[in-house]
């Protein structure tokens, strides 16, 4: 059961837009999605006729089953650290903004 949704805005730094998109799709998403809680989760590319400034140029969306969306980010934060889940350098991280919501 869903009981948050987890969003990532983030950005890949400029000219490494493809190990950016091949890092996160082959790595960082299945990370994610081994993480306690997390049922699954998808990337998603702004577009540029966006009526508004999409707040980012991709955003993650990940749902969970947890009581505290935080201990998710802790876990991944925590496992990134200990090199069990995959990091790269390819990623601006001025542009990394997260966000935790709940189903209405």
């Amino acid at each position: 059961m869903v009981k948050y949704v987890l969003v990532v805005a983030s950005s890949p730094k400029p000219g490494r837009e493809a190990e950016y998109a091949d890092w996160y799709d082959k790595v960082h998403l299945p990370d994610v999605c081994r993480a306690t809680g997390v049922l699954n989760g998808r990337r998603l590319i702004a577009l540029d006729s966006s009526p508004a400034t999409p707040p980012g140029a991709q955003i993650s969306v990940f749902d969970l089953d947890v009581d505290d969306p935080a201990s998710v980010m802790a876990e991944i934060m925590e496992r990134t650290k200990s090199g069990d889940f995959g990091s790269s350098d390819s990623v601006d991280p001025q542009s990394v903004k997260i966000w935790y919501y709940k189903p209405a």
